[in-house]
């Protein structure tokens, strides 16, 4: 599907089944997958990550999540791990999770936020969390879709994942006899430490491993085989031409989804007045 404005972006939330529950990502290209930021390939390398790397990357992502918490702790009191990964999630660390919302709009504004020049579109992507086949071992979800994270830290059953271990060594065991959780895709309530999260009504998704040689870097092909499984929609994906980009953020001013509404600190605010300056100067000057 297509929008060219808000009311196409209201036209596809009402085609939604009224009886289901769903989640929406918003992205500046239509063409990319559901990718977190810690896999995705920085232009100008040769390939993309996979599971071939799982030794490497598993070392690093251990290396940012200890160093993002060290540094963090001047600033912030984090004595959770998950805390600790949620937040530097929020504040562009590159982590395995993916941010999603409950909230059409505020997807909608992270899509056309800005554009990828290599793509045609932007996309918001919609995940059904009411069909769904989580892991039962998740128990139950909240009404509202997703599951709160303290069903992850019980399904865990106190093993650390493999991205919360404290050393740096690949950490290999075999998928039988080694006691550990089946590795599985979560979308949880991310906790309200910041007014960021909050504000967005944030959910994450999370491929929940506990070894570094189980290495899933793109979500939407856990969905798809999920569908084909099941035979049933789980995620679609609505489109927005660039050249729509420019209306849709000007809807979305009027109604109060700018920078300050989803950023309410120091930083949010910086942009959100820089905008309104920069409006006022083309208001003038036209």
């Amino acid at each position: 599907m297509i929008a060219t404005d808000i009311n196409g972006i209201s036209a596809f939330l009402n085609s939604l089944d009224s009886g289901k529950v769903y989640c929406f990502r918003g992205q500046a290209s239509s063409t990319w997958g559901l990718v977190p930021s810690l896999y995705r390939r920085p232009k100008g390398t040769k390939r993309s990550i996979g599971r071939a790397d799982g030794d490497w990357i598993g070392r690093a992502e251990r290396d940012v999540y200890r160093d993002f918490r060290r540094h963090a702790s001047g600033q912030i009191k984090l004595d959770d791990w998950w805390d600790v990964l949620c937040v530097a999630q929020h504040y562009g660390c590159p982590t395995r999770l993916l941010d999603w919302t409950r909230n059409i709009l505020v997807a909608a504004f992270f899509a056309v936020l800005r554009v990828d020049n290599d793509s045609k579109s932007s996309a918001i992507w919609c995940l059904n969390l009411s069909d769904f086949p989580f892991h039962p071992g998740l128990m139950r979800p909240v009404p509202k879709g997703g599951y709160r994270f303290e069903n992850l830290k019980s399904y865990s059953g106190g093993f650390k994942p493999s991205f919360f271990q404290e050393v740096s060594s690949p950490i290999r065991v075999t998928r039988s006899g080694h006691g550990l959780p089946e590795a599985t895709l979560s979308v949880f309530e991310a906790p309200s430490i910041v007014p960021r999260i909050e504000s967005q009504d944030s959910l994450f998704s999370i491929y929940l491993s506990y070894y570094d040689s189980d290495l899933v870097t793109d979500q939407a092909r856990i969905a798809r085989a999920a569908e084909k499984k099941a035979n049933v929609k789980l995620l679609t994906k609505l489109e927005i031409p660039h050249g729509a980009a420019e209306k849709v953020r000007t809807d979305l001013g009027r109604i109060g989804m700018n920078n300050f509404k989803l950023f309410p600190d120091l930083v949010g605010l910086g942009a959100y007045m820089k905008e309104e300056h920069l409006q006022s100067v083309i208001d003038n000057l036209l």
